[in-house]
């Protein structure tokens, strides 16, 4: 007569260690998680635990997340995002000195570009922050009417693969002038004084409009 086996009893999701549980957790939606909270008092010791909903704040918030209470912050947080109740990482004031209103302004990376009359400014971010001054780029000598930014690699400033990802600066004033900027210094300079507009597309190409004095 054959030897009976032991029966084995069934292991329930109640049984699952808390690590396995965090990672079964990872592939539900936020609904199943809260429908699975409300299924008993174990499951939701569970999912309202800080190790399940500190992957998904990272997930969509990895530069900032808090150390304790995740679940509340990241409902907080997902709520006032679908809210379009935004509030900015940091505020600063910058002053740009002069007479002239700011026509034109760029953000790049870092670096934040704007014209002020004839002038050129740049400031980093980083450097706005911590009390840091403006850099002023002279050159044109009438109003600025145009800024764009055009990668590196589309001019032959480029030395090497690194600076691919660079990006340089075309201006252009009232008087016709075209200049073109890298690193804070004019790297090249057109005039057209038969012209009076300047217009850049996207694919660096230059218009320019007919002055009405022409």
């Amino acid at each position: 007569m054959a030897e009976e086996q032991p029966a084995t009893m069934a292991t329930g999701i109640t049984d699952l260690d808390h690590d396995s549980f965090a990672h079964c957790a990872s592939f539900l939606s936020l609904r199943d998680l809260s429908n699975l909270a409300m299924s008993s008092k174990s499951l939701k010791s569970f999912a309202y635990s800080d190790s399940i909903w500190l992957d998904r704040f990272r997930e969509l918030w990895p530069e900032n997340f808090p150390l304790s209470g995740v679940r509340k912050a990241y409902l907080n947080r997902r709520t006032a995002l679908h809210q379009f109740k935004y509030y900015d990482p940091f505020v600063a004031s910058l002053f740009a000195e002069g007479y002239y209103s700011v026509d034109n302004i760029l953000l790049d990376k870092n670096d934040i570009i704007f014209s002020q009359g004839p002038a050129i400014k740049m400031a980093k971010i980083d450097s706005i922050m911590s009390g840091g001054s403006l850099v002023t780029m002279p050159g044109h000598n009438s109003r600025v009417t145009c800024l764009r930014l055009f990668p590196l690699s589309e001019t032959s400033l480029a030395q090497s693969e690194a600076q691919t990802e660079e990006n340089v600066l075309l201006t252009s004033n009232c008087d016709g002038s075209i200049r073109l900027w890298w690193k804070v210094l004019c790297q090249a300079l057109f005039c057209l004084s038969c012209f009076d507009i300047v217009v850049f597309d996207n694919l660096a190409f230059v218009f320019v409009a007919l002055s009405r004095r022409a």
